[in-house]
């Protein structure tokens, strides 16, 4: 485990529970649990921590390879965002949405690495914009 202070902490976690169809209130308990983690790497401080929107792999080659699941990838991301969003929020920790860019993975494929599901760099750089605003209030 890592040790020391850091000066800034982003967190992005989520997917692979709803991928592998891990039971909700499994999130719900984790959740807190890995705030928690990314507070005390960050020196005790919420303010030095980020949480990051988990991305929509729904608008992704492997996502939309089968039509009918997409809406549900979607609602089940949005349900774990709308309770990662409402918990930073009750607690006074900075939430950062991007998973509107990479809803637009099947109109613009340049935000879809070539694995076909994993944001690119572009989609990263694209984050990078929407992140760093934030994080730069948040440095010494």
């Amino acid at each position: 485990a890592p040790t020391g202070d850091r000066d800034l902490v982003t967190l992005l976690i989520g997917v692979n529970n709803q991928y592998q169809h891990k039971p909700f209130s499994l999130y719900e308990s984790e959740f807190p649990q890995l705030v928690n983690t990314a507070i005390n790497l960050a020196g005790g401080e919420k303010a030095n921590v980020i949480v990051v929107s988990i991305p929509d792999y729904a608008y992704t080659p492997f996502g939309s390879a089968t039509p009918a699941n997409m809406a549900l990838i979607t609602a089940e991301i949005a349900q774990y965002n709308a309770f990662a969003s409402n918990y930073c929020q009750q607690q006074g920790i900075v939430f950062i949405n991007i998973t509107d860019i990479t809803q637009n993975g099947l109109t613009n494929p340049a935000l879809v690495a070539s694995d076909g599901l994993h944001p690119s760099q572009e989609a990263y750089a694209q984050f990078v914009e929407r992140i760093l605003p934030t994080a730069i209030q948040t440095l010494p």
